[in-house]
């Protein structure tokens, strides 16, 4: 597994708002639909929709001209004209041949610091869903996996911040016929595989929408808890697990998304663009449901 925690953002949160989260969320407090507890409901989309092909997708504020953007790493997302999406243009993400991509390919937000965001906690949820575009000439990583949508866990330690690591959805394209995604939480370390050869991949030349939902608990259904990972290509269930922790501790927070953020550790070997149609967010449990009565954002639908 590559290793990027050279590059690190870390956010402490005090501890009377750690201990408060804790109890409620410990308590069962939730939102009167949804699992997270409504002091902590957010939406955030992130699109180019009405925008100006050029400028960089990000600000420090987390917002350009009242859009949503990423807040950094994002010195090579640029909204373009190149690739659209019904007539408007897309986000476009590019990595150099030899460049590994570190703070330039994609981007990141501090769910602490964006404008009307929110630090997660045992007990809440979040859904994630990106519309992604692979252009003529994209070639898969030859070095294996790319990490693709990513939320970063901490908790805390004598009023410092410790990374836990990464509850992470990689793009697995080593093997043509083989499992496209993979999820795993580097704070325990279980691999979870998902779809079953070139159906369930990104196909080059054509729009695709890829989901995930995450309720966060530290134990795992066996062990009484919470925990549920479940992953959505094109409004199809991939898969989806009640094993795998998303936290390592009761007391642990989710307060960092990165989506890509770097290509690999060795450097793209070649010149490598994808293009983003949106990026939405949520904490709040969305309308739609799948054939199987999940709650999800589905293709073309969005949050309450």
């Amino acid at each position: 597994m590559a290793n990027d925690e050279s590059h690190d953002t870390r956010t402490t949160v005090p501890e009377d708002r750690v201990a408060e989260a804790v109890s409620l969320s410990v308590a069962g407090v939730t939102g009167s639909e949804g699992r997270t507890n409504p002091n902590r409901l957010f939406t955030f989309d992130i699109n180019a929709r009405g925008t100006t092909s050029g400028v960089r997708v990000a600000d420090s504020s987390g917002k350009i001209n009242g859009k949503d953007v990423f807040q950094g790493d994002a010195f090579n997302t640029y909204y373009s004209d190149e690739v659209l999406f019904n007539g408007d243009n897309t986000i476009k993400m590019s990595v150099a041949s030899g460049n590994t991509g570190f703070g330039s390919f994609g981007g990141t937000i501090n769910l602490g610091t964006y404008p009307n965001g929110a630090i997660l906690f045992h007990g809440d949820e979040l859904w994630i869903r990106s519309r992604i575009y692979l252009p003529a000439g994209f070639e898969y990583n030859l070095q294996g996996r790319n990490k693709f949508l990513r939320l970063r866990v901490f908790h805390e330690e004598n009023g410092a911040a410790v990374s836990e690591g990464y509850n992470d959805l990689y793009i697995d394209g080593s093997d043509p016929n083989g499992s496209p995604w993979a999820f795993i939480f580097e704070g325990r370390q279980q691999w979870l595989v998902l779809g079953t050869g070139p159906g369930d991949a990104l196909e080059i030349g054509k729009w695709h929408t890829i989901e995930m939902h995450l309720v966060l608990d530290n134990l795992k259904g066996s062990e009484g808890g919470s925990a549920l990972v479940q992953v959505w290509f094109d409004d199809r269930l991939l898969g989806e697990s009640s094993e795998r922790a998303t936290l390592k501790q009761v007391d642990s927070y989710m307060s960092f998304f990165y989506y890509f953020t770097y290509w690999d550790n060795l450097g793209a070997h070649r010149d490598t663009d994808v293009f983003i149609e949106s990026i939405v967010m949520t904490s709040e449990k969305p309308l739609n449901v799948d054939a199987a009565g999940n709650h999800y954002l589905g293709k073309n639908g969005g949050p309450n």
